[in-house]
């Protein structure tokens, strides 16, 4: 029986070295969750804290989004205004050039309309004068060959007699 009690106290005094072996690792894992357990309070912390900074700044960035949203339409109105305010005057100025051009163009119209009748009018003096030209001329040739036959003979016979003595006059 002594060696059923010496191989008892063996094995108890082995499961006492494993018992107190595992109490040792025991303690040291009860060590280790305490830490845990600090880490994680000190974790939820910092996150109950982000997550205030969040809710805290989540208004301030909608506000800023709404802002900037804001500020955008109003920049694209004043491009648009700008835009059709650009598109109006050179409209404006369109118009008014067409009515200027329109304007010249009528009176350029009527400029040649008159010059027109002024040429046809000028053109059938012309003719008329060129007519009375030609009978003049003709009548006019009719009387100088009437003058130099007849009536002027005799002058005509004078003059140059006196012609031939004024050269010899110069010569002289």
């Amino acid at each position: 029986m002594q060696l059923y009690t010496q191989q008892a106290i063996q094995v108890i005094s082995d499961s006492e070295r494993k018992k107190e072996k595992v109490n040792e690792e025991m303690g040291d894992l009860k060590s280790k969750l305490e830490e845990l357990k600090a880490f994680r309070v000190e974790k939820s912390k910092k996150i109950k804290e982000c997550f205030k900074e969040y809710d805290d700044a989540k208004p301030k960035l909608e506000k800023s989004v709404e802002k900037i949203s804001r500020v955008i339409n109003e920049d694209e109105k004043m491009v648009e205004d700008y835009r059709l305010i650009n598109i109006n005057s050179r409209n404006k100025i369109a118009k008014e050039t067409i009515i200027s051009e329109e304007s010249k163009l009528e009176e350029l119209n009527k400029f040649y309309t008159k010059t027109t009748k002024e040429i046809e009018e000028l053109t059938k003096v012309l003719e008329d004068l060129k007519k009375k030209k030609e009978k003049d001329e003709k009548q006019v040739n009719e009387i100088m060959a009437n003058l130099q036959v007849t009536d002027t003979q005799g002058l005509q016979d004078e003059k140059q007699k006196f012609g031939i003595e004024l050269l010899q006059l110069k010569v002289c």
